[in-house]
């Protein structure tokens, strides 16, 4: 059964997932996996919005940065057109899906969407639809670094999981064995922690509002919003802005306390002989993931000194 039929019927399904019982069903504009463990007591409700025809045998599953939701995905789904296929998760707490249950919001970490990653890959193979790409934005682009970490450490990895062919990270974030200027020259914490709030009900989060995305993510080396960047008014109506992020998952992605590190990646976890292909991209005016630090990060992934896969995006407006 695939997802057109699942939409067409509406029908429950029932499935077996290493961590607990989970039930898929349909919705509006694509699948809701819901009862997630994430770790033991907590649990979630994962939407997965589906771009596209998920018949295709090259379909996409996509995970968005932070604090974003899936729908920032959408102009890339609508740029390959409609015969092509993007399953875009919305991470715990973000646009479609639930905070968990059994701790609050703020608590949650990467590990936990990286738990996300793997509850909805094996949700899409219990209805025959086997991405052949994965891809991570940002904090995204982390969470897929660390999903083929954990099958690596537990025998398998993406390709003999999953089939997924190619990962491609975009502008992503780095491990701890990857230089990293904007967090190593102390930069980064106190940027984040004037972000910090408490939320009653979430809890302490990095919450970016949709009058700051155009300052925060769309803005040159030289600090200038670029054109043609979206207004907060089209920005908060394309559904782009989680609530926020949880402290605890900002924490451990840049090592700031009461982490002492970032996330360690082993060295070649993408090198040929795991067969996923691996492909890095990063842009000339982000000054937040350096085109000039992300070869480090490909070469570090892949082994691959040429450079052969990876990709630097140049122009005024590449934020």
């Amino acid at each position: 059964m695939n997802v057109t039929r699942l939409l067409a019927v509406t029908t429950l399904v029932l499935f077996a997932s290493p961590l607990a019982a989970v039930c898929l069903s349909a919705t509006a504009d694509g699948l809701l996996i819901g009862n997630v463990e994430l770790r033991p007591g907590v649990f979630t409700d994962i939407h997965v919005t589906l771009m596209g025809d998920p018949d295709r045998e090259d379909c996409q599953v996509t995970i968005h940065g932070g604090p974003y939701t899936a729908e920032t995905w959408r102009p890339y789904a609508e740029a390959l057109g409609p015969a092509s296929c993007v399953l875009a998760i919305d991470l715990p707490g973000h646009g479609l899906s639930s905070v968990p249950t059994g701790i609050v919001y703020g608590e949650l970490l990467l590990d936990d969407y990286v738990t996300t990653v793997i509850a909805v890959l094996d949700a899409l193979e219990s209805i025959d639809i086997e991405p052949r790409t994965i891809i991570g934005h940002s904090l995204g682009g982390t969470v897929v670094q660390m999903t083929q970490q954990r099958l690596i450490d537990a025998g398998t990895n993406l390709e003999d999981a999953y089939d997924i062919s190619e990962a491609i990270l975009v502008a992503p974030d780095y491990p701890a064995e990857v230089t990293w200027a904007f967090v190593d020259s102390g930069a980064a914490g106190p940027i984040i922690q004037s972000f910090i709030v408490a939320d009653p009900v979430l809890g302490n989060i990095m919450q970016i509002s949709a009058d700051v995305w155009p300052a925060f993510f769309f803005t040159n080396l030289a600090g200038e919003v670029v054109p043609g960047s979206p207004t907060p008014a089209e920005i908060v109506a394309r559904g782009y802005v989680a609530p926020g992020e949880p402290e605890l998952a900002i924490a451990q992605l840049l090592g700031l306390p009461p982490f002492t590190a970032r996330p360690s990646i082993d060295a070649g976890i993408f090198n040929e002989d795991e067969d996923t292909r691996l492909r890095v991209i990063a842009y000339e005016n982000d000054g937040f993931i350096l085109l000039s630090e992300t070869p480090g990060l490909y070469t570090h992934l892949t082994l691959d000194d040429s450079l052969e896969c990876f990709i630097g995006v140049y122009g005024d407006d590449t934020t």
